[in-house]
């Protein structure tokens, strides 16, 4: 009976084998899955970074024409703020002009008038 119970062994042992044989095949398979998975959402990684860097770069070339603008506008604040400021003596500078240019072709009428003998 033992040569009988040897081969029973036997095949018990080889499908037993058979099976962790099969389970590492499925296994090894899922580790190669694994690893094309993560190579695929590596290189997704990558790509993400890079498009992270570029939009960081755009967005501090906006910042930067910003602050431009920003110091621009200032400048042209000031500007604005020194006209308004020298506006009223330019009212008056005007005012004292228009007289004088009114007396003195009031004067020159007058001296046409006279030469004249109107007057």
């Amino acid at each position: 009976m033992s040569d009988d119970m040897e081969p029973n062994k036997r095949r018990s042992s080889d499908v037993n084998i058979q099976v962790v044989i099969d389970r590492l095949t499925n296994l090894h398979d899922d580790v190669n899955d694994l690893k094309e998975s993560t190579r695929d959402s590596m290189k997704e990684i990558a790509n993400a970074i890079t498009k992270l860097v570029l939009l960081e770069e755009r967005q501090s070339h906006t910042n930067d024409n910003f602050s431009r603008v920003v110091n621009q506008l200032d400048n042209i604040q000031r500007r604005v703020e020194e006209l308004e400021k020298q506006e009223p003596i330019q009212r008056l500078t005007s005012k004292w002009m228009m007289t004088a240019i009114y007396g003195a072709a009031t004067a020159a009428v007058y001296f046409v008038a006279k030469f004249a003998g109107l007057v």
